[in-house]
């Protein structure tokens, strides 16, 4: 397998390993490779699933998990493209503000 590469595996459904107490949430992996020169020192991984115990991986699969955080992530992107506007319109407004007051005779057009 090339540098920087991934193979991606699917341990199971959230609800699924969070909602059985008797699933193990430890799990082991050793990765034993031959590379062009030859072997190399193994590599152990310990994952522990109970880290993502608490976060929305908990009730769906991952797949639907990630739909529902690019879901939040959508809304939060439209609250804060809304709130940068009404921010310039109160920007645009205070600068008019400041612009009169400095100014309160502007001369007339004719």
């Amino acid at each position: 397998m090339p540098p920087r590469c991934k193979l991606g595996y699917t341990m199971d459904v959230g609800h699924g390993l969070f909602g059985d107490p008797l699933l193990p949430r430890v799990y082991t992996f050793t990765v034993n490779v031959t590379g062009p020169y030859g072997p190399m020192d193994p590599l152990t991984y310990v994952v522990d699933l109970s880290a993502l115990g608490d976060t929305s991986l908990q009730r769906d699969t991952v797949t639907w998990a990630t739909k529902d955080i690019a879901k939040h992530l959508k809304e939060g992107l439209k609250a804060q493209v809304q709130q940068a506007k009404a921010v310039t319109r109160l920007a645009e407004y205070v600068g008019k503000e400041i612009e009169v007051r400095h100014n309160p005779n502007p001369p007339q057009n004719t």
